[in-house]
């Protein structure tokens, strides 16, 4: 082709080398790859969402740090550990205190769902968190 020509600039009668065959395809699978992704709606459908905004990520933050360290043993933890169960706050906490003074102590985690008047999957969130000493 010569400078000035108002066809394409690519030539795709051009003879294409071994190498360049293999870099061709893998542009043709992205460029696939990419349409389809927008065609279903991209980061949307998968999951992704938008990013998070920065107050969204210090909220994160905070959710993170509020979390216990370690599992909680509900015949052992204290006030302040109990009250940093996700879903749970100090009233919670207290009335699991409560229970232990009362009772003497927890046989099975199901035992909260009664106590606490929990759902199942607000139960299972919680079971991650929580053990009983047999």
């Amino acid at each position: 082709m010569r400078r000035g020509d108002s066809r394409s600039a690519f030539n795709f009668a051009f003879p294409v080398l071994p190498g360049e065959r293999s870099l061709l395809w893998v542009m043709g699978a992205l460029a696939l790859f990419l349409l389809i992704w927008q065609a279903v709606g991209g980061r949307e459908t998968f999951g992704l969402g938008k990013p998070l905004t920065l107050s969204e990520q210090r909220s994160l933050e905070v959710q993170y740090r509020s979390l216990p360290e370690h599992r909680l043993n509900l015949n052992r933890a204290g006030w302040g550990e109990l009250k940093r169960l996700p879903g749970l706050g100090a009233a919670a906490a207290q009335r699991i205190l409560e229970f232990r003074q009362a009772k003497g102590r927890f046989t099975s985690v199901d035992e909260l769902a009664g106590l606490l008047d929990l759902s199942a999957p607000e139960l299972r969130q919680i079971r991650r968190w929580v053990w009983v000493e047999e």
